[in-house]
């Protein structure tokens, strides 16, 4: 089960690696390991810090979801694990330990919990908490471990509970925080351009209105002009401009035959292209 979101643990930038700051965190487990009607344990649990989420192939049984029989302790693994095994292998001390792994299964370090009195895959349910803390200024581990864990021939439950991880976020350490920030930039950088468009066109209209000749106006100035109607009742009266009803076309736009029912009228109606360039030819 990965978390999948990448930490920062030490801060590579140094040349020295005396002086390189690790990064503090601490996890802890509610852990459940089950016995399938009371059968012989799986391999066992594991908590895995690695570079990346991919289960290498050929890695279940003995190697925990960690490694495989080609991989198994090389440095280019890159890996460290706590695991709870709970089967022996020639290489372990009982079946029934806690061990620190580097770069493979074979423990740099175990211990027995027979002589706590703990079974981690007893009969019957029994829940654990397990509690890890990793202090990156002295580069000690009080409890470590995450989930990661497989089964070989024989079966059991391995069921994580509750989780729970807090991680020192180092300088440069989240990567989806900067490419979050990468995405605000952007986005602000994107706004301000459309509000400058916006405010462009606005002042264009504007502008655009004023020098233009305001055609209603003179019309409403003119003697004898013919009372106003709203668009929508001419719309109405020529149903909704039908060619069935054109008169004609002049040099300003087409004349459609009318009527307003309610007045018993019969009116002609002249739609203005949209596109009237002498403007002042036919105020005159």
């Amino acid at each position: 089960m990965p978390f999948n979101h990448t930490f920062k643990l030490w801060d590579g930038d140094s040349k020295k690696k005396t002086v390189r700051k690790v990064a503090s965190f601490n996890t802890s487990f509610l852990i459940n390991i089950f016995r399938v009607n009371n059968s012989v344990p799986g391999e066992g649990v594991a908590f895995l810090v690695a570079s990346n989420t991919a289960l290498p192939p050929g890695s279940s049984g003995q190697y925990l979801g960690l490694t495989n029989s080609s991989t198994d302790g090389l440095s280019s693994n890159n890996l460290e694990a706590i695991e709870l095994d709970t089967f022996k292998q020639d290489f372990d001390p009982d079946d029934n330990h806690i061990g620190l792994n580097i770069n493979g299964v074979r423990s740099k370090k175990t211990v027995s919990l027979s002589d706590f009195g703990i079974q981690i895959a007893p009969n019957g349910t029994k829940f654990y908490v397990v509690w890890i803390e990793y202090n990156g200024l002295n580069k000690s581990i009080q409890v470590y471990i995450a989930e990661q864990g497989s089964t070989g021939s024989h079966v059991q439950l391995n069921c994580v509970l509750r989780w729970n991880l807090t991680v020192e976020i180092l300088p440069g350490g989240n990567r989806g925080s900067d490419l979050f920030k990468i995405w605000i930039a952007v986005g602000v950088t994107v706004f301000v351009l459309v509000l400058l468009g916006g405010l462009t066109y606005y002042w264009y209209k504007k502008r655009k209105a004023r020098s233009d000749p305001n055609i209603l106006g003179a019309l409403k100035s003119l003697p004898g002009t013919p009372r106003e109607f709203k668009f929508r009742d001419l719309k109405n009266a020529t149903n909704k401009f039908d060619d069935k009803h054109e008169l004609g076309q002049g040099g300003f736009g087409v004349v459609y035959k009318g009527s307003l029912p309610k007045e018993n009228l019969e009116i002609a109606v002249k739609k203005f292209s949209g596109d009237i360039k002498g403007k002042d030819d036919f105020v005159a």
